[in-house]
């Protein structure tokens, strides 16, 4: 992906939205009502993943300046604490899985100020939003324990978030360790969806966590179990104002 970084910044946004670059038109949304949310160009929530060098500050501040010349506001998602649960299911100690946690969401910031600065922009919310930040809201608990309790009676849905939590853990070990073909625990497992059920109320109520009229959570490649969202029998539909995009970013 590439885009010239402006040379000077306006604080205040033009009337009138460039039209998404060619390489960007991949921006798809989930729905119907999710791609309207993104046409609307009002809000972008960028979610970033922790532990990969994929996001580094040259390439956050090349998607920053994308996202501020193309929508009228744009915020960042990263996980926080809530990265633990992939650490140990991984195998680390609960000790060194915060600890590491702790020094990779430094790490994320640190980045995402830099790029920021890099690309003579800023966010809407004035600070990237930390998924483990908003454990305590009653929305954030009331979708954490719908995504359990279905999670529990729904079998394919339980074989998908396992199945995905597996490939998490897999790349994590790998990255960490050689040659390792140990297949991971089912108790291993067990911690490791936690990491799921935690990510899922941003996924289906974005714009009411964040305090946002609306906004649409985008992420660079499809969520596994965005299936079971679309589906009109599950319970995990998604809230008034909140969509979710995948992009080629």
């Amino acid at each position: 992906m590439t885009h010239a970084l402006a040379t000077r910044h306006d604080h205040h946004r033009p009337p009138t939205i460039p039209p998404v670059p060619p390489v960007l038109t991949g921006l798809t949304g989930l729905t119907s009502g999710c791609q309207q949310i993104l046409d609307s160009r009002e809000h972008l929530l960028l979610g970033i993943s922790p532990f990969s060098s994929k996001f580094d500050r040259s390439y956050l501040s090349t998607l920053f300046r994308w996202a501020h010349d193309h929508f009228r506001g744009f915020d960042v998602l990263i996980p926080g604490a809530l990265s633990e649960h992939l650490l140990r299911g991984a195998g680390s100690s609960p000790t060194k899985a915060a600890q590491k946690c702790r020094r990779e969401t430094r790490r994320q910031l640190t980045a995402i100020t830099d790029a920021l600065t890099l690309a003579d922009t800023q966010l809407h919310s004035g600070r990237p939003f930390v998924i483990s930040e908003h454990i305590g809201q009653p929305l954030y608990q009331d979708i954490h324990t719908l995504t359990a309790a279905y999670y529990q009676r729904d079998e394919a849905f339980r074989a998908a978030c396992r199945d995905m939590s597996a490939h998490a853990v897999d790349h994590r070990r790998r990255a960490t360790t050689t040659n390792d073909a140990t297949p991971t625990s089912a108790e291993n497992l067990d911690i490791a969806v936690e990491y799921i059920f935690g990510e899922m109320p941003f996924f289906l109520a974005a714009a009411p966590l964040c305090g946002l009229p609306r906004t649409c959570l985008t992420y660079y490649r499809n969520w596994p179990i965005s299936r079971f969202v679309t589906d009109p029998i599950t319970p995990l539909t998604l809230r008034p104002g909140s969509g979710f995009a995948v992009g080629p970013f």
